[in-house]
Formats: C-alpha cells, structure tokens, sequence
C-alpha cells in the first residue's frame, strides 16, 4: 500500500458518560487498553507510516499525565465534538475525528494492530472485513423510530453488508464528507429503536458501504471475519469482545498484558522507560 498517514481517536464523553459510570469522576484507560493502543501505533509507524491521535481536553490531559505524547508521531490534535449522545453513540467519536481528516487517511481503533505491510490496492476504500447483516445487529431501518423530515438517500442498497471499520482506508475525499455526513444525519435524528449496538453501527458500518455502493464505489476487504477469530490472528489483532473477557478474568489479563509489555519491549526497545514512568504498566515490563 502507498503509505498513507493514520489516526487513532479517543472520546471521553462515553466513558464519562454518567448511563455508563454513574462514579466517573475523570477519564482513564484500562491496562490492556493502553498496551493494545501503543502496540496499534508504534507497530503502525513500524509497518505502514505515520499516525496521529485525535482526542478531546480530557483524553489529551490524561496522556499527557502518563508522558504517552511521542507515541504518535504526528502528534495530537484536538477532537471536534461530535455533539451526538454519546451513551448511544459511543462511536461517533472517530467518525467526528474522520470528517476533521483529510483523504487519503487510515482510520484504525485502538483496540487492533497491524503486524506487517499492508498489502497494496487499487479500491478507494479499504475495510477490514465485510460483515453479514444479522438482524440483531443490523436491522432494518425501520426498526429505527427517526425524525419526522429524516431522508436517507434514494440510492441506497439496504441488501450490502455492513463493514467492520475497526481498520478503515478512505482515499476519496468527496466520499468521505458524504459518509461522515449520512453518519451524523442518522445519529441526530435517530429517535428510538437502538440499543447501544444497532444504533451506533448502522451509523458506523452500514451506511459507509450503501455509501459507497450508491457512488460505485468498490470496497476492498482486507481479511475476513473468520480470519480475526481467536487463534487465527497472526497479520492483525482485534479484541473487540476479548476486552470483556479481560475485565472478567485476572488471570487472563494478567497472562495478556505481560505478553504485549514484552513485544512492546521486542520490538521497541526504546520504549521500555515508557512502560516503567506508568505504575499500571510497570509490573508488566520484562
């Protein structure tokens, strides 16, 4: 792939959210969530090229604290608010970083790395993998209760799958203002009918594929969802899900983040003081 500059997003307002942590007194980051985001950046400037960290005055305040601000080489920039809810659409965050971007831009979460090159590709836009569309997950629009005056483009095909945009490659910039802006028109309108997930990822994953379906534009799937199971990551690693299991089960937190301490350390040697200067990563360090 050409190298094309990257970025990773951090909201807040979720996590502060007081339906999500009635306690929340300040923003944070669990252990295994810090270790993933720096392998996911410093692997990215490794394999692939640049990276930088969208985030809002708590999130940059809180990396700042723990001297993480080098870890994105081309810095930190601030997070437009998405001016959404950001209970239901805890998401919206990235997609507010992406339409502040310029295209070419790589979208990549910070739950997921890539281990090597990406491949190179022709395709305007680039997606991790394609995802079926499960009722329960991806239900109709008419599920959805919207604002009266609510009018989603004609040209839509509600038949394509979705796209997991957990790794997301958009080049054309006309295309990524037009789904940016379908995202954010569904999420002000929405009424009712979505949980914390249907809502967010038919804003999120199915509109960018009717998007770019309606503009003829193909999307190229890096992976397949069979590909990111457990124990068939080798080229790129997801947690998604495994956060939950990680929260639940000390044991396998402990075992994970002393695994990504020392590939941290493997890979970049140079980052060894990093993990030392943070007293919850620090027990992890070889």
């Amino acid at each position: 792939m050409n190298v094309v500059d990257a970025f990773h997003s951090v909201w807040s307002a979720p996590s502060l959210s007081p339906h999500a942590h009635p306690a929340a007194a300040c923003f944070t980051m669990e252990d295994f969530e810090l270790l993933t985001m720096l392998l996911s950046a410093l692997e990215w400037r490794r394999h692939n090229g640049r990276i930088r960290l969208v985030t809002d005055r708590a999130g940059a305040a809180f990396f700042a604290a723990l001297g993480l601000g080098h870890v994105w080489d081309l810095g930190v920039s601030p997070l437009p608010e998405p001016e959404v809810d950001p209970f239901l659409f805890w998401a919206a965050g990235k997609l507010a970083a992406l339409r502040a971007q310029k295209a070419p831009v790589v979208m990549i979460d910070t739950d997921f790395i890539v281990w090597e090159a990406l491949p190179a590709f022709e395709e305007p836009i680039a997606a991790i993998h394609r995802e079926a569309l499960e009722p329960s997950v991806y239900p109709p629009l008419s599920v959805f209760r919207m604002e009266e005056g609510y009018t989603p483009d004609p040209q839509w095909d509600y038949q394509e799958e979705a796209c997991n945009t957990a790794l997301c490659i958009i080049r054309n910039e006309a295309f990524k203002d037009a789904y940016t802006a379908a995202a954010f028109d569904f999420m002000r309108n929405l009424r009712e009918g979505a949980n914390r997930v249907t809502g967010m990822v038919y804003a999120e994953q199915r509109i960018i594929s009717m998007c770019a379906r309606a503009r003829g534009f193909p999307i190229r799937a890096l992976s397949t969802l069979d590909g990111l199971r457990p124990g068939r990551q080798t080229r790129f690693t997801h947690l998604w899900g495994y956060k939950d299991v990680l929260r639940r089960d000390t044991a396998e937190r402990e075992v994970f983040c002393r695994r990504c301490a020392a590939r941290i350390v493997r890979d970049f040697p140079q980052e060894r003081d990093t993990l030392w200067r943070i007293p919850a990563l620090a027990r992890y360090c070889p």
